[in-house]
Formats: structure tokens, C-alpha cells, sequence
């Protein structure tokens, strides 16, 4: 990319293009073309789909070089998430930062879980009580509080950078005045009853950490990935906790690994949990465990 007559979005769009699928090698879980549209936008100010209705629209030099620069690291294995600063989840945006996990789509099965069963059971506008626990920047608890409008969340996290960015992403979705963020390895600290617990922890044993992809294992945080006892440490502590201070009419959501499913659900029973739901995420495969006092 170079030069006055490259200038253009179709130039720019074409040329970032071929360089992320140089980089790509073939790799079907690559997209090229989408993340050069993403990140042309992003530089350029305009949508995704303009380089594609009008290629000839002329950009800024200095524009150009913005996305010269977003492409080259994109090349070397920088997510789009981290590079635009953002990512959806649930249909909302939330704003990133180095401490916090990028959300991914399948976590998105476990906010439509909870809105389900508090739906069969007519609780939508009740005025419950949620507590994510390791919250990130807030996707879960703040996604639950947009579709809940009587329900207060406490978003728990060891890293403040991560507790800030969950009320930067509470504020930008205007649920920040029902949302009180505590910083705590678990959920120490969060008095019960709860009505819903939900969480993501690390559940990757440090054993797993060569066998990730690059963009996991270079960008995300190692606080919010890796976890004691082969990856199973912190989902024992979610459901102690979940043991503790769960409602007797409440329930838990916790997400783990895709090979974990069984391991959790003897954590669940010996601590005593009469409901024990595997749930499976979009793609079927077993991500979650849903958990409570009462068989519903």
C-alpha cells in the first residue's frame, strides 16, 4: 500500500485484504476480507460497507496510514477486538482493555440461559439480585441488566483495571446506577441471598497454555485465563461460594471448558446442589453448568 493513487477505500480495502490473507495461509478460521472491512471503517470513520458501495471514495493520508498500521497488526496476530479497543456481545458494545477477556459469541448462550428460566418463571421485571462473578468488563452482568429492568448485579474481579472498565461499559449502557462492582478474587465479600450467579473464571490448566492460539495466549490476560488444580480451581470456588450464598429459589451459571463438563458436574453433587443441568453453547458442544437447591 503506497502511493497518491491507492488513496481510495476500494485501493485500501483490496491491498489490506491481500496482505491478511497472506497471513492467513488458508487458515479457514481466518477472515481477511471482514477484518480489513472492520478496521478500514474504524480508520476512515465511515461503515463497513462503504469500501464496497463506493470504492473510489477518496481517504486521507492520514487516515491511510492509520489503517496501514491497523493491518500490520493485524499481520502479526493482534485481534480486531484489540486493535478497534471493542467488541459486541449480545448486541451490545463493550469497550475492552488489557486486563478484560474479549467476549466470545458462545458465552452469549449463557446470558440467553438466564433470561430464559427467569422468563418460564415470570420473573423478567422482578427485582432480583445477580452477582458475576470474575466480570471482565461487565459483558455478562451488564448484557442481564439490560434485558432485566428492576435487577441490581454485583460485578466481582481481582483486577481494578478489569472493575473499571466493567462501569465504563455499565455507564455506556446506562445500567451503572444497578451495578456495584467489588473487587475480590471470587465473591468474597457479596452478601446473600443471590438469585442468580453467573460466571466466566479461567478454567485453562496451565499445562493447556502451549496448545492455545496466539491471539488467546499474546492478548488476553493470564489473570483471566489460567486456573489451579488442571483448570478446575476457580470453578470450586464459584460453587462453594454459589453453595453459601444462592437463594433457596436461586440458581448458578458457570461456563467451563468444553472437555470439563463431567469433572464440574461432580463438583456440583458433592456440594450438595439437587439441580445439576449440563447446558450445551451454540455450536452443541457442553459449556455450561447449571446448577441450584431446588430440581426445577
Amino acid at each position: 500500500m503506497g502511493g497518491n493513487d491507492d488513496l481510495t477505500l476500494g485501493a485500501l480495502f483490496k491491498a489490506g485484504s491481500r496482505q491478511l490473507a497472506e497471513a492467513a495461509k488458508g487458515d479457514p478460521l481466518k477472515s481477511p476480507h471482514l477484518d480489513a472491512r472492520m478496521l478500514l471503517a474504524r480508520a476512515t470513520s465511515t461503515d463497513d460497507h462503504r469500501a464496497l458501495i463506493d470504492p473510489l471514495h477518496r481517504v486521507a493520508s492520514a487516515d491511510a496510514d492509520v489503517f496501514k498500521d491497523m493491518i500490520a497488526r493485524r499481520v502479526s496476530g493482534e485481534p480486531v477486538a484489540r486493535i478497534l479497543g471493542e467488541r459486541e456481545f449480545f448486541g451490545l458494545m463493550f469497550e475492552l482493555n488489557e486486563a478484560t477477556l474479549v467476549p466470545r459469541p458462545e458465552t452469549e448462550t449463557l446470558v440467553a440461559k438466564v433470561l430464559q428460566e427467569l422468563g418460564e418463571r415470570g420473573l423478567l421485571e422482578a427485582n432480583l439480585t445477580i452477582a458475576d462473578i470474575g466480570t471482565g468488563s461487565g459483558a455478562i452482568a451488564v448484557a442481564l441488566l439490560t434485558e432485566l429492568p428492576a435487577a441490581r448485579a454485583v460485578a466481582t474481579d481481582l483486577s481494578y483495571e478489569a472493575l473499571q472498565m466493567a462501569r465504563i461499559n455499565a455507564a455506556r449502557h446506562n445500567v451503572l446506577d444497578r451495578l456495584l462492582t467489588v473487587r475480590t478474587d471470587t465473591g468474597d465479600a457479596v452478601a446473600a441471598p443471590l438469585d442468580v450467579i453467573v460466571a466466566n473464571p479461567p478454567y485453562i490448566s496451565d499445562a493447556e497454555r502451549k496448545d492455545l492460539p496466539l491471539e488467546v495466549r499474546n492478548y488476553d490476560p493470564a489473570l483471566a485465563l489460567f486456573s489451579p488444580d488442571q483448570g478446575f480451581g476457580h470453578i470450586r470456588r464459584v460453587v462453594d461460594f454459589s453453595q453459601k450464598t444462592i437463594a433457596p429459589d436461586g440458581f448458578a451459571i458457570v461456563e467451563h471448558g468444553y472437555s470439563q463438563s463431567e469433572r464440574v458436574g461432580q463438583i456440583v453433587k458433592k456440594a450438595g446442589f439437587k439441580r445439576n443441568e449440563c447446558v450445551l453453547d451454540m455450536a452443541k458442544v457442553p459449556r455450561f453448568r447449571c446448577f441450584g437447591k431446588k430440581v426445577t
